[in-house]
């Protein structure tokens, strides 16, 4: 393999895996060490990277798994299967089968659903876990019934119990706090939205948190009759205003980093990048090349880029591109250089 291709695969690897780790510390899984304290987390885009992303580091899935038979209440489903169905971010039989381990210890039917929709894997096995793009082996005989079933290889699943609930009062449990106290809704993450950006329209909503236009604008008009926004009427185009200090969820002022993260786009950035990489020949890769399959991945995501916040030029090298990624979610001061907290 071309050692330039390389670092650059271990680059990234050590970049996402350092900010998937910060983010769901943050939210109380263990074993990862001080979180980002970063902003905001957007948890379905953050699980979907996840089962992406994180098939790198065994030990970060688990604890993630684990936070979820914990904590899954906070999950909102529906809008998970919604932004899955749209932007592609993992393979949907990895989500089918962590949804099966899920609905074993939650009673309600909430994760039942996706158990069910195994994507089209078919019967095929690959290995789920995955070091430098390339294979971890599992035997057959050893293999998790769940994942197997869908078509992935691994080892059991033993989770430690060792996830701690989110503090909702932490900058990046907010989109938690407010389904807290409005419920596992629109209302509840366009909340989030208007207080973390304080300006917003319905159809801009719709398309960072994943919903359709009229459930959004159905959502925030019944809110704004209740006095919870202003309104700015400009033709047809209508736009909703926070109100701060109304008693309903707020972002803590002594807190707040930042405004609203668009993790859907980031995550799509980060998944086009990743992909890309993975997927290049591994013979005969110049700078030159390097450089420019990179610029041509963010000439086709400039609009995700761009969304989150993270500034990159058409034709990019290589540390461009890293550096513009790094800008979304930075690593925090002391990870260690392989990129995880602790893998396996």
């Amino acid at each position: 393999m071309s050692e330039l291709l390389k670092q650059f695969r271990k680059d990234l690897r050590h970049l996402f895996l350092g900010a998937l780790w910060s983010a769901w510390t943050d939210l109380g899984v263990a074993g990862g060490g001080p979180g980002s304290a970063q902003g905001m987390v957007d948890p379905e885009a953050l699980l979907l990277l996840t089962l992406e992303i994180g098939r790198e580091d065994p030990r970060l899935f688990d604890e993630v798994l684990d936070w979820l038979r914990k904590n899954g209440e906070w999950i909102n489903v529906t809008r998970l299967g919604n932004v899955l169905r749209k932007d592609r971010l993992c393979d949907p039989s990895i989500l089918s089968a962590v949804a099966a381990l899920l609905a074993e210890h939650d009673s309600s039917p909430k994760w039942r659903s996706l158990a069910g929709k195994s994507g089209g894997k078919g019967t095929s096995s690959a290995s789920l876990f995955l070091r430098d793009g390339r294979p971890i082996g599992t035997s057959l005989a050893s293999a998790d019934p769940r994942f197997e079933a869908r078509g992935w290889l691994r080892s059991p699943v033993h989770l430690r119990g060792m996830s701690q609930p989110p503090d909702l009062h932490a900058p990046a449990a907010f989109m938690l706090r407010c389904r807290a106290f409005f419920g596992l809704n629109i209302r509840a993450d366009a909340w989030a939205y208007l207080m973390m950006n304080r300006h917003g329209t319905a159809s801009r909503m719709a398309r960072e948190l994943g919903y359709t236009q009229p459930r959004v604008q159905e959502a925030v008009s019944g809110m704004h009759k209740a006095g919870a926004f202003h309104v700015r009427q400009d033709g047809n185009r209508k736009e909703f205003l926070a109100i701060p200090g109304r008693g309903w969820p707020e972002p803590e002022i002594e807190q707040q980093t930042g405004s609203w993260r668009n993790w859907r786009a980031y995550a799509l950035s980060v998944t086009a990048v990743w992909r890309r990489a993975h997927t290049m020949k591994e013979s005969g890769v110049t700078q030159y090349i390097l450089d420019a399959e990179l610029s041509s991945v963010v000439q086709a995501n400039r609009n995700h880029f761009a969304a989150a916040g993270m500034t990159v030029a058409d034709k990019s090298g290589a540390a461009d591109v890293l550096q513009a990624l790094g800008t979304f979610s930075p690593l925090p001061a002391g990870l260690p250089a392989n990129g995880s907290r602790g893998e396996t």
